[in-house]
């Protein structure tokens, strides 16, 4: 899975730029996942930008990976975006 999104960077606007959530950890106290996301001009580029996010993490909730993405598609940052 990964999200296409209109991004700006340094000043560009990359319309349908490729967004994948890597490295999902979940923390000590299981309630809190950490993971990367990787912005990319396309899958198979380079990556452009990476960042760190925090999320709430539930053991009841899906996979690790799901519950990155869905707190990303909360973010208003993220409005429209559809996942690939």
């Amino acid at each position: 899975m990964a999200l296409l999104i209109n991004w700006k960077f340094k000043g560009l606007t990359l319309d349908g730029a490729y967004v994948r959530i890597v490295s999902p950890m979940i923390g000590p106290s299981k309630d809190r996942i950490s993971f990367g996301v990787h912005y990319h001009v396309a899958p198979d580029e380079e990556v452009l930008h990476a960042e760190t996010r925090e999320a709430p993490y539930s053991l009841q909730g899906g996979n690790p990976f799901e519950q990155a993405y869905d707190f990303l598609l909360a973010q208003e940052e993220f409005a429209g975006a559809e996942s690939v």
